[in-house]
């Protein structure tokens, strides 16, 4: 059997998008930043089994050094090296780390699909 990539792609994006209606569907609109911090968890458990484990993905900030400048806002999905630099806080689910260790970050949010459903 010849090997399908686009095939095999949709099948993550399908398994994605299951997973992601599921609070949506018990609990509808009653709480739509649970239901975005549960999207944002799908993303990161996604990320966490196809990155390298030495990379750290958590919600958080990024803060210079030098407090004349500011924090980042929230980042929903932010790709640390605590190797390179230690976080200044990590607890509870929530990082706050010097700008040389952040590797990336990703803001997830809703979108449409074709047939009109958000997700």
């Amino acid at each position: 059997m010849k090997a399908n990539m686009a095939l095999s792609l949709r099948t993550w994006a399908d398994e994605l998008n299951a997973r992601a209606s599921r609070v949506r569907a018990l609990i509808g609109d009653r709480h739509w930043l649970t239901d975005g911090h549960h999207k944002e968890y799908i993303v990161r458990d996604f990320l966490s089994r196809h990155l390298s484990p030495r990379i750290h993905l958590s919600r958080g900030f990024i803060c210079p050094p030098d407090p004349e400048n500011r924090a980042s806002g929230e980042i929903d999905i932010l790709m640390s090296d605590f190797e390179v630099n230690p976080p200044w806080f990590n607890e509870g689910a929530v990082v706050i780390v010097a700008p040389a260790s952040v590797l990336g970050r990703l803001h997830v949010k809703m979108c449409v699909n074709c047939d009109g459903r958000k997700n």
